[in-house]
């Protein structure tokens, strides 16, 4: 059996993967190397259940390596940050009148430094994009927002009424298909949302981008599986428990030519957490507004629909 992880160098990045459940700083083992045919199977066995554990940036270029390299794995899981950015637009319709002033608008994007996030993802995904073939079969994503504290107010949304154009900008998980190359299945989470519990415009704000979160992952999902010209099933589900923040989880796989089966029923925003671990769940709206309850003490809040 091959080692339980192995280090190797993929043109500029230095990968780290794990074959089993412990792993550690290994490099190529020597006896893998005794023969081709050692060599072919011990590979074989490899990529049938290696999973990336670490990747990092190199700053000189290696050869591509025909044994190990990333384009060689069939399953890729990381961790994924949103990324809330705000910038103003000219309104175009009122140009070159008196009226003419500036519209904000609202991106979220991937994330380039929250903590816990991959800082070289946009690495990694170069590096597939420069092969000719890969053999990835299934996408693992764990989407999370920043959890906004007092001392970290970056992760909030703007004041909708304040809003013109809200944006996801989500393309750049299209290069893990790149020259055609079409995904046999996804699996995407979607975190549970912290903010807090007393900010009715950030319950406003969330109504409007979780949902449109939400449908562009399916959008995603339908992308990397091969869009229109070929079959999937897309379901949707929450995880988790009474006192455990459920998250939302995607489950895509391709299915025959022409077949297409999307049950989506959890596509709303439905649960958050504040900071102290309370959750809210949404209950029946009344009056023209949502209503959340809290699942600890059965506190209410609201803000309108």
């Amino acid at each position: 059996m091959l080692d339980t992880s192995i280090c190797f160098y993929d043109r500029y990045m230095k990968v780290r993967a794990y074959y089993g459940d412990v792993y550690g700083p290994r490099s190529q083992p020597r006896w893998m190397f005794a023969c081709r045919q050692i060599r072919d199977e011990a590979a074989a066995q490899f990529y049938l259940y290696a999973r990336l554990h670490s990747y990092v940036e190199e700053f000189q270029l290696y050869n591509d390596n025909s044994i190990f390299s990333l384009a060689r794995f069939r399953v890729l899981e990381f961790k994924v940050y949103f990324e809330v950015k705000t910038s103003y637009i000219e309104d175009v319709e009122h140009r070159g009148t008196a009226d003419v002033n500036m519209k904000r608008r609202v991106l979220i994007k991937l994330g380039r430094s929250y903590p816990g996030c991959d800082l070289n993802f946009r690495l990694l995904r170069s590096t597939l994009l420069g092969r000719q073939s890969i053999a990835l079969q299934k996408l693992v994503l764990d989407f999370r927002f920043d959890l906004p504290t007092i001392s970290n107010m970056s992760g909030l949304f703007p004041n909708p009424d304040n809003v013109s154009m809200w944006v996801n900008d989500l393309a750049a998980l299209e290069g893990f298909a790149p020259n055609g190359h079409i995904l046999e299945a996804l699996e995407i989470k979607f975190g549970a949302v912290s903010m807090p519990q007393d900010m009715e415009q950030q319950l406003r704000a969330h109504m409007i981008v979780v949902p449109a979160l939400k449908w562009e992952l399916v959008r995603l999902a339908k992308t990397l599986l091969g869009g229109v010209s070929r079959g999937w099933s897309i379901t949707d589900r929450m995880e988790g428990g009474r006192l455990v923040p459920e998250d939302w989880q995607l489950n895509a796989s391709a299915q025959a030519e022409g077949l297409q089966i999307q049950d989506l029923r959890h596509m709303t925003f439905n649960i958050w957490a504040c900071p102290n671990h309370q959750i809210f769940k949404r209950i029946e709206d009344k009056g023209g507004r949502a209503r959340w309850i809290c699942v600890d003490d059965g506190r209410e809040l609201s803000c309108p629909l």
